[in-house]
């Protein structure tokens, strides 16, 4: 008998230069930053943190941006063959972020059809910026152990720090929680953050919505397209079935 293991549903997130990341930057970057300057924490008061955002809000300059992150969100598509899907960035938000201002630990995942998140670091120096961190989804079991130290499987690992560059962006599954520590620096750190909604779809022209469209599926309601969709994640994992 061979001993064995199995690695199953392992989370995973996408890193790449976002395509439109000067465009944007020069365009927008410095108009942020002033609207932070007016108001620098007017986070929710639901939040747990403190931090200048539009999150909720919906703002024209936005708006606008949306579009320019399509080619982004198809390559990643392409990287874990994602199969035919309608595919809506509805909601779309920046963050500018102070001296000590951060983010508490959080998820995207409330509406049953955003299945990805996205973060662009519009303006990032990783000397003196806190990074992006992922949380373990379980890390309610490992934290009271605290194993990850004597471990280097990567299964008892609390957290993942993203070591990332300006223009980069992380597109990750929206259960999956993350942070930004508290920032140190003077200097602002600005973010464009943005769900991924995804939906069958039945037509193989762009619709009137503006939703992006991957490909015609025959019959893109069969009772096996979820099955399908995980097939594709677990293959580009390297985990069988």
């Amino acid at each position: 008998m061979i001993n064995d293991v199995v690695k199953i549903f392992s989370p995973f997130y996408y890193k790449a230069p976002a395509t439109e990341h000067q465009n944007i930057k020069s365009q927008y970057c410095t108009q942020f930053i002033r609207k932070y300057e007016e108001n620098p924490n007017n986070q929710p008061e639901t939040w747990g943190c403190k931090v200048h955002t539009t999150f909720g809000k919906r703002t024209k300059k936005l708006e606008q941006v949306k579009d320019l992150y399509n080619n982004d969100i198809m390559r990643f598509f392409d990287q874990i063959k994602m199969p035919p899907v309608n595919v809506d960035t509805s909601d779309i938000w920046y963050n500018v972020y102070g001296k000590g201002q951060w983010q508490e630990n959080h998820h995207h995942h409330g509406n049953p059809e955003v299945y990805f998140s996205a973060v662009h670091l519009l303006k990032y120096n990783k000397e003196i910026h806190p990074p992006l961190i992922f949380n373990s989804p379980q890390h309610i079991l490992m934290t009271p152990c605290n194993l990850g130290r004597y471990s280097n499987t990567g299964y008892w690992d609390l957290d993942h720090v993203v070591d990332a560059n300006e223009g980069d962006i992380i597109i990750f599954p929206s259960f999956l929680e993350h942070q930004v520590n508290v920032q140190e620096s003077d200097e602002e750190r600005v973010t464009i953050s943005f769900n991924i909604k995804i939906t069958p779809h039945t037509q193989q022209q762009q619709n009137t919505e503006g939703k992006l469209v991957v490909e015609k599926l025959d019959n893109p309601y069969t009772e096996n397209y979820h099955d399908e969709m995980l097939k594709n994640f677990m293959d580009q994992m390297g985990i069988s079935f």
